[in-house]
């Protein structure tokens, strides 16, 4: 699987070489402030997660889609924006189960739906984030671990 910043270079580079959308408008619907920021954005996958709705709007895709970086490149029918959802329901957690303590649940549900499902999608691509971040340094400590051992 690639890594989040490996796939959301891809992605990017998806949506300027096959949809068309010029890193001219890129950058003007994100209001970057020049284009080596978009050029970032095609090699190295370093897009602020501010800016995925646009990319989802200019793609015709489902923001989740730009979250996941499991997700197909290029994107499947289900990805794409007016496909019928065939995912499985959110879980919503009890109040007295709320994760986050920088800001309270009540926060959260004054949202609007569409700004509830971008906090959503941003704390699932931090969580993907991170859990690849263990993945990776527990592999390097089972590397390190077994070359102790040959030694």
């Amino acid at each position: 699987m690639l890594s989040t910043s490996e796939a959301l270079a891809k992605k990017v580079r998806w949506a300027i070489e096959k949809k068309g959308v010029t890193p001219a408008r890129l950058q003007e619907e994100t209001k970057v402030k020049s284009l080596s920021a978009i050029t970032e954005w095609k090699t190295r996958g370093r897009v602020d997660k501010r800016h995925l709705p646009v990319l989802a709007r200019l793609t015709q895709t489902r923001l989740e889609w730009w979250v996941r970086p499991d997700a197909p490149i290029p994107p499947t029918p289900e990805w794409l924006e007016g496909a019928p959802d065939h995912r499985p329901p959110v879980v919503r957690l009890a109040t007295d189960e709320w994760p986050f303590r920088k800001f309270a649940r009540a926060r959260f549900d004054r949202l609007s739906r569409p700004q509830r499902r971008l906090v959503e999608a941003a704390a699932y691509g931090v969580l993907l984030t991170c859990e690849e971040e263990n993945r990776e340094k527990e592999a390097h400590r089972s590397k390190t671990k077994s070359s102790r051992s040959v030694a």
